[in-house]
């Protein structure tokens, strides 16, 4: 038995011997595929990162887009807008003309009424009258047609408005036609 237990335990140490060199052999391999599962990982890393910044570009590009669809869309609208104002503004003057030359009293109060709805509406989309008479002259918003020599008004004062000037949305829509008082000079 004894002989059986030496050869047992030589067998052992035999077979330790092949399973350590194996070891090492083992240890170099995960060595291998732990270098190589580094590298994967590095590179899927580098992938992930690279993905993510296309990502954020292409939102980034997206939000800009939206952004500009948006200011075009408002623009647009601003330009149907204006156009449709301009297309208004002589039916507006041959109102005005017609309440100064009615002569029935009720029939003037109920075209007022009317005039001056129309006026609050076309003010809710952002027209407004350009102020006149009695005003400076200023040639963004006043078109002079006429100049008169009036005593005791300042120069470059507006005497007399010809056709009335409208502003859409703090911009000139039409200038105002109107007569400025000139001072000759001595």
């Amino acid at each position: 038995m004894l002989a059986n237990k030496e050869e047992q335990v030589l067998e052992e140490q035999e077979k330790e011997v092949p399973e350590n060199e194996n070891a090492e052999e083992g240890g170099g391999q995960e060595q291998a595929q732990n270098c190589q599962c580094h590298e994967l990982l590095d590179a899927e890393r580098n992938r992930y990162a690279e993905l993510e910044a296309r990502y954020l570009r292409l939102a980034a590009d997206f939000d800009n887009f939206r952004k500009r669809t948006e200011r075009q869309h408002k623009e647009l609208v601003a330009m149907a807008n204006a156009d449709l104002m301009c297309s208004l503004l002589p039916v507006l003057d041959n109102f005005n003309h017609a309440l100064d030359s009615v002569q029935d009293e009720s029939i003037l109060k109920g075209m007022q009424m009317i005039y001056q709805q129309l006026l609050d509406v076309l003010g809710a989309k952002g027209l407004a009258e350009i102020e006149t008479v009695g005003c400076p002259f200023d040639p963004n918003v006043h078109e002079a047609v006429a100049r008169e020599e009036r005593a005791g008004a300042e120069d470059n004062i507006i005497l007399a408005e010809i056709r009335k000037g409208y502003l859409l949305n703090g911009k000139v829509l039409r200038p105002a036609m109107v007569k400025v008082n000139s001072k000759k000079e001595e």
